[in-house]
């Protein structure tokens, strides 16, 4: 049995435990937990809380379940968050201006540009044309390019010829479809698409939506 001191109240214990590379440090699991302890203070309020999990797990940063209900829902954090997160931002590039996902679009914006990156890797379709996008729906009436349903609740960017099969993001190259024609053409291109329903309309049809959109 060899006598040990505790890191955390002092006293000495006795344990069998212990090498020349590891020694016991602290005479119980109580003790050991006592030094993980920090004191942070809530994100909203500034009261002080006890975090017992320590610093690499410092998940709780709010007081109460209110508090942290009050900023999900627009709450004001305190001035020692905000500045640590303002500080944050001030060293990224990332949240600069343009580049801060929400700078203009929001969320709808991210998810389109995520998009544009996946595509440009993997196939390297280029950017989507936003505003030529805009103007193809109002050519389309908001219809679906083929069965010519409302695109109110859904609406899929149509690439005639598929991204897969060389296509890319060109106006030439883009209509808007329902979710149904979407799938039902898969990677087949806009001429074999017609052939198969027999719709050779189609052909015609988007040299009408991209003339007006175009223009």
């Amino acid at each position: 049995m060899n006598t040990y001191t505790c890191k955390s109240c002092g006293a000495e214990f006795s344990s069998k435990k212990g090498c020349k590379s590891r020694i016991p440090m602290y005479c119980s699991s109580k003790c050991y937990g006592e030094t993980l302890k920090i004191s942070i203070k809530c994100k909203l309020c500034s009261k002080e809380i006890e975090n017992k999990h320590g610093v690499k797990k410092a998940g709780r940063v709010y007081c109460s379940k209110e508090c942290q209900g009050l900023v999900r829902r627009g709450g004001s954090l305190n001035n020692e968050w905000r500045a640590a997160l303002s500080a944050g931002r001030k060293k990224s590039e990332k949240c600069k201006g343009p580049n801060l996902y929400n700078w203009k679009g929001g969320k709808e914006n991210a998810r389109r540009i995520a998009k544009e990156r996946y595509m440009k890797a993997k196939y390297g379709a280029g950017r989507l044309p936003v505003e030529y996008l805009k103007r193809v729906l109002v050519a389309q009436k908001m219809m679906c390019f083929y069965c010519e349903c409302s695109l109110s609740k859904y609406k899929a960017i149509e690439h005639l010829t598929p991204l897969a099969r060389g296509g890319k993001n060109e106006t030439y190259n883009l209509v808007y479809s329902c979710k149904s024609c979407n799938s039902k053409k898969n990677k087949l291109t806009l001429e074999e698409f017609a052939i198969k329903n027999g719709r050779f309309d189609w052909i015609d049809k988007f040299d009408e939506v991209y003339a007006t959109a175009i223009d």
